[in-house]
C-alpha cells in the first residue's frame, strides 16, 4: 500500500520594512530607488509514521531541500513583482519531530527568508 505525504507550505508573514524611503535623494539632488528588506518565514508539516527514524531523516532532508528552493525562487518572484534587484541577506532552516499520542507524528520544518532587495 502506497503511503502519501501530504506537505504545506505556509507563508507566514511576508513583510517589506523600509530601511530608507521609497525614494531616496542624494547629495547632489539625484533621486534613487529605495533598499528595503523584505522578510518571509515558511513552515512545512509531513505526517510520519509512528517510530519510522530513517523516514523522519529522509523527510526532514527533504523538508529542507523544499525551503532551500523556495528561498531561491523568492528572488525571482520578488524581481517579477515589485523589485529591479534582490540579494538573499539571510536564511535559517530549522527541523523537529512531534509526536503525539492521539495524532500521527509529524515532521515540522521552519525557515524564515531575509531579502535586500531595490524597489523599482
Amino acid at each position: 500500500m502506497k503511503r502519501f505525504i501530504s506537505t504545506f507550505i505556509v507563508l507566514s508573514g511576508v513583510s517589506a520594512f523600509g530601511v530608507v524611503p521609497a525614494l531616496a535623494e542624494t547629495a547632489d539632488k539625484t533621486v534613487t530607488a529605495a533598499k528595503v528588506l523584505v522578510s518571509i518565514s515558511y513552515q512545512i508539516n509531513m505526517p510520519i509514521a509512528e517510530n519510522a527514524t530513517p523516514e523522519q531523516d529522509s523527510l526532514a532532508q527533504r523538508g529542507r531541500r523544499i525551503i532551500y528552493q523556495r528561498a531561491r525562487r523568492e528572488c525571482v518572484d520578488l524581481l517579477e513583482i515589485l523589485a529591479s534587484s534582490c540579494r538573499l541577506k539571510t536564511l535559517n532552516v530549522s527541523g523537529r519531530h512531534r509526536y503525539n499520542r492521539r495524532q500521527p507524528g509529524v515532521v515540522i520544518i521552519s525557515g524564515s527568508a531575509r531579502y535586500e532587495v531595490v524597489l523599482k
